[in-house]
């Protein structure tokens, strides 16, 4: 998922400019080709027998939502379902943030995060994030 996110995109207004991506430019075959090996790969963890997807997974699939898919109705949806499942898994932590923050319209960020801060998020959606330490 990580290679994936570093796919050079068309150009480097295609992205946003505060990804962590970079802005090198690529053709939209590479674009296309990264993108469906992505959501395959994502999909793989999430139907895998025995193996589940961490904050890590959802915030690598969410930031490869934001560097390869352009601003669009489409590409919220998609963002929308990935970390509504997240929160049901309880994988939001603090790199799902910042790639939800990039991916997500500021109106459906604000409307995903229901009033909650950051800093106090509900705990089902957090009980399963694995802390460093």
């Amino acid at each position: 998922l990580n290679a994936c996110g570093y796919t050079p995109t068309m150009s480097p207004d295609d992205s946003d400019d505060d990804d962590d991506y970079g802005d090198t430019v690529g053709n939209q075959d590479e674009v296309e080709q990264a993108f469906r090996v992505a959501c395959q790969t994502f999909d793989d963890v999430r139907r895998a027998k025995g193996l589940y997807p961490s904050h890590v997974t959802y915030g690598l699939f969410l930031g490869v939502c934001s560097h390869l898919m352009p601003k669009s109705d489409v590409r919220n949806d998609l963002v929308e379902k990935v970390f509504r499942r997240c929160c049901i898994d309880g994988q939001v932590g603090d790199l799902v943030l910042r790639r939800l923050k990039q991916a997500a319209s500021p109106d459906l960020y604000e409307r995903l995060l229901q009033g909650e801060t950051e800093d106090d998020l509900p705990s089902k959606w957090t009980r399963s994030v694995r802390r460093r330490g």
